[in-house]
């Protein structure tokens, strides 16, 4: 019998080895963790190549799992700046990919200056989900190109969305393209605003930008 434990001992701590590290009470979180981080710097190393950036890993690496990993790579894909880029980018965005994915691919849109705003606005349709619609009103909000006025309708039209984080994109997005400030609180909603959102309309109207 005393043969026969130190031999089941023996099986296993064999068994135990076989396992790797999870198998021996190591947390199996730790070198996941390990490798997202492995992963984070090379997305970092692709951001910094700007325009020469590989668009097709970054875009695979969209696709990750680790949510931190995604967000990474859609950003980075924003940030390069080029055609390519932004067709990946476009196509997150109304693919099969989970909401906060295809928000954080509106807003990276959103920070390039040759995307087009088009790409970005049906998406703040309230038949979409709430966060694709606060990542398109962030995504319009941060848009730096000279046409961004473009955006300014839709923007106003958000105020008028049932979200708050929705509506909070939307007026940060008014004042930042009109250079104009608006007495307006997002998280009142919009059935309490009403005559604001309409003087909004009215001021904007009187100065051509809408």
């Amino acid at each position: 019998m005393k043969r026969m434990s130190r031999y089941g001992l023996l099986l296993v701590f064999l068994g135990l080895l076989a396992a790797g590290p999870a198998g021996c009470g190591s947390s199996k979180g730790g070198q996941g963790e390990g490798d997202v981080d492995e992963l984070l710097a090379e997305i970092e190393a692709q951001r910094q190549r700007g325009a020469r950036a590989d668009v097709k890993r970054l875009n695979a690496l969209a696709e990750n799992s680790h949510e931190r990993v995604s967000a990474a790579a859609i950003s980075a894909l924003g940030q390069s700046g080029t055609t390519e880029g932004d067709q990946h980018l476009a196509e997150i965005l109304r693919g099969g990919a989970d909401a906060e994915a295809r928000a954080n691919a509106a807003v990276a849109l959103g920070a390039n200056p040759s995307a087009d705003p088009q790409t970005i606005t049906p998406y703040l349709a309230q038949g979409n989900d709430p966060v694709v619609r606060a990542g398109a009103a962030q995504g319009l909000a941060r848009w730096s190109s000279p046409q961004r006025r473009e955006a300014l309708p839709t923007l106003v039209a958000a105020l008028d969305d049932p979200d708050p984080k929705v509506r909070a994109w939307a007026i940060r997005g008014i004042h930042r393209i009109s250079v104009k400030r608006f007495l307006y609180d997002p998280a009142q909603p919009p059935q309490t605003q009403r005559q604001q959102i309409d003087y909004i309309k009215r001021r904007l109207r009187d100065w051509n930008l809408l």
